[in-house]
């Protein structure tokens, strides 16, 4: 089974993906940010890897790959639908993909991205698509919705576990 944890930047995506997978050490995590980084560097200038269809098409060759070892979580924000349809229908036969929708207020989203230590070069970037990706993410089609303000990633993950029935 895949997961795939999508949501803007800030939700809290990539802490809720380490809380899944300590509460199930087996599973393994797809970071697609690190395909990103390498098709960058191929095609400097380019302003986000999501647009290179290389990329998209690497994403679902390594989620293929790698979920046959096991179950698999993958962390990614894709807020354009039309791309988020081509990897979804490319995972599709490869395993059960199950999409959660993370949300929080603009508020919450705002703070947590300004107070990011891990990444605080991002902040300008995230703080320009903040808005584009508020409004993206209210549309049902990027999966299960689970809202992230006021709750931990231990508690998202294991609501996320209940959901898939694994908790």
């Amino acid at each position: 089974m895949i997961i795939w944890l999508n949501g803007p930047f800030g939700v809290g995506k990539t802490a809720v993906a380490r809380a899944l997978l300590e509460e199930k050490p087996d599973w393994a995590l797809l970071d697609p940010e690190v395909r990103g980084a390498e098709l960058v560097r191929k095609w400097p200038g380019v302003d986000d890897f999501q647009d290179l269809p290389e990329w998209r098409k690497a994403v679902v060759e390594d989620a293929v790959e790698r979920v046959g070892t096991g179950d698999l979580v993958i962390p990614m924000t894709i807020w354009r639908l039309e791309y988020y349809r081509e990897i979804m229908d490319g995972l599709k036969g490869a395993a059960e993909v199950r999409p959660f929708r993370l949300t929080a207020s603009e508020a919450t989203m705002r703070e947590r991205i300004e107070h990011d230590r891990i990444e605080p070069g991002a902040v300008a970037w995230r703080l320009d698509r903040l808005e584009t990706g508020l409004l993206a993410f209210e549309d049902t089609a990027f999966g299960d919705h689970v809202g992230t303000d006021a709750r931990t990633p231990e508690k998202i993950a294991h609501l996320i576990l209940v959901t898939l029935g694994r908790a």
